[in-house]
């Protein structure tokens, strides 16, 4: 995973887990970053922390759990978060290898149908 190229808060946060105790004492926040200052004065967010999803190393979403005071996550409750994002990228991927089956299906129907083998579809040694 490549680090990020902006100062944007998002894109720090899905370059790798953040475990935030106090968002107030962040130097988004100082910043007056838009989102983190939305989270803490808008949200009461005040202890989060932020988990990418990742797939072949590439963030492709971001999980993240907070509380409305400030008091640490355990790493018992990091590690399932963490777990969760991993299964959250599988089941994400999950219904295109479903239309991507069920295309090779109807395909192998449709040749049964018509009195060919399907194995000729995928075969280049089949004779046409």
């Amino acid at each position: 995973m490549k680090p990020p190229s902006t100062g944007r808060p998002i894109t720090k946060l899905a370059a790798g887990l953040h475990n935030q105790t106090d968002l107030r004492a962040e130097q988004t926040y100082l910043d007056r970053h838009p989102l983190p200052v939305a989270a803490v004065e808008l949200g009461g967010i005040r202890t989060a922390v932020f988990v990418p999803m990742l797939k072949q190393n590439e963030v492709v979403g971001l999980i993240s759990i907070y509380r409305q005071e400030v008091r640490p996550f355990t790493d018992k409750q990091i590690a399932l978060v963490t777990n969760f994002a991993s299964q959250a990228v599988i089941a994400r991927e999950r219904p295109a290898a479903d239309r991507a089956a069920g295309s090779h299906r109807r395909a192998e129907r449709i040749l049964a149908a018509d009195g060919h083998e399907s194995t000729r579809l995928f075969d280049s040694s089949a004779p046409s």
